[in-house]
């Protein structure tokens, strides 16, 4: 007799966040590591401020946007779109996000221009 079909679910929901917890755990160790190696090569001073301080921005957005927030607004979309629109409505409503990023990149960087 085989499992009943919510204890199969929860059980690949309980690997599925195992393994979220596992990388994100390799993710931190690395990122120790790549500090090490950042304080070993340029020491603690102005160098090492001004790099830490350029990757400020990017990745502050790489964490909006790419850390699961635009996953979790976009995935039931486009679940939706697949399941009830024709494949060519599909891909033009997953590259309007892309389109409005690139738009608001260029607009930031006309800006800065001035």
């Amino acid at each position: 007799m085989s499992a009943p079909a919510s204890t199969t679910e929860e059980r690949r929901i309980v690997k599925a966040a195992g393994q979220i917890g596992f990388y994100t755990l390799l993710s931190r160790i690395t990122g120790l590591f790549r500090d090490i190696a950042i304080g070993a090569v340029f020491g603690a001073g102005f160098i090492t401020d001004t790099f830490f301080t350029a990757f400020r921005i990017p990745n502050m957005l790489r964490r909006i946007v790419g850390e699961g927030a635009s996953a979790a607004a976009l995935v039931p979309v486009i679940t939706e779109y697949r399941e009830h629109r024709t494949p060519g409505e599909t891909i033009a409503m997953i590259g309007k996000p892309f389109a409005v990023r690139n738009g608001s990149d260029g607009t930031f960087f006309a800006a800065r221009l001035d």
